[in-house]
């Protein structure tokens, strides 16, 4: 999920930086960026987390945040991608 965030992401950068003025084009942006917030979003549960518990890493601050940055990115890529 790290590539489909990565790839996403860098698809909608360049995209954007081709025309940002077209109207189709800020829509497909708008796709790739949910895209990428979905990667992200299940990167954060399948790589992120498990990494931390993995190495005994117990920040309870950083846990949460991980854990409010998953729920942010998904109800994004949920609820804008249909959009």
């Amino acid at each position: 999920m790290i590539a489909l965030f990565l790839i996403s992401a860098i698809f909608a950068i360049i995209s954007y930086r081709y025309d940002p003025k077209s109207l189709s084009i800020r829509w497909g942006v708008l796709v790739l960026v949910c895209a990428a917030l979905a990667g992200l979003s299940r990167a954060t549960i399948e790589s992120f987390l498990p990494t931390l518990d993995k190495f005994n890493m117990d920040f309870p601050l950083l846990d949460s945040s991980l854990y409010y940055l998953r729920i942010l990115t998904g109800f994004i890529s949920i609820y804008f991608f249909p959009y």
